[in-house]
């Protein structure tokens, strides 16, 4: 929303009752929650630098719930197993009461060695497994000059009606 200047939600209003997301833009969770934060830290100075992990958390639980996997966001027997290693050479002792400095002020997306989803890893030593990586890009950058065409010469859009109903 910022990026299009459209507003944003009244975070500071809503009581706890939001979760986190990206709408693809970037894509990095990273990132969101920090602005989030600090859009959140214009509105109110007393928020504490906790604020970031309590909504990932409650953003994991929602989702467990709405998508019926209880375990989400659990390291526990059973749970979907998903998991992120990070690389990551603290300034400062990393440690449960200063995680969320870490997370506002140190953590990004650059900082993603490995990853597993359902069990199985995707990511290793920052190489994607499953997938060619000079291929995706050349697609994307494929795709990319066909949007950018298509956008230059707007035309009707193709689910315009059909002859005057």
């Amino acid at each position: 929303n910022m990026n299009n200047a459209i507003g944003r939600a009244p975070v500071a209003k809503l009581d706890g009752r939001l979760a986190l997301g990206t709408d693809g833009i970037g894509s990095d969770m990273f990132e969101e929650a920090r602005t989030a934060y600090f859009r959140l830290r214009e509105d109110d100075g007393a928020t504490g630098g906790d604020w970031p992990l309590a909504r990932l958390a409650d953003s994991a639980r929602l989702a467990g719930r709405l998508f019926e996997e209880p375990l989400l966001g659990t390291l526990e027997l059973g749970a979907p197993a998903d998991l992120v290693v990070l690389d990551y050479a603290a300034p400062a002792p990393l440690h449960e009461g200063s995680l969320a400095g870490h997370w506002i002020f140190g953590l990004s997306s650059r900082h993603v060695r490995d990853v597993m989803v359902g069990g199985t890893w995707v990511v290793r030593d920052r190489r994607l497994l499953n997938v060619d990586a000079a291929v995706a890009v050349a697609q994307a950058r494929s795709q990319a000059e066909r949007l950018w065409r298509r956008l230059d010469k707007p035309g009707p859009p193709p689910f315009a009606p059909k002859g005057g109903a």
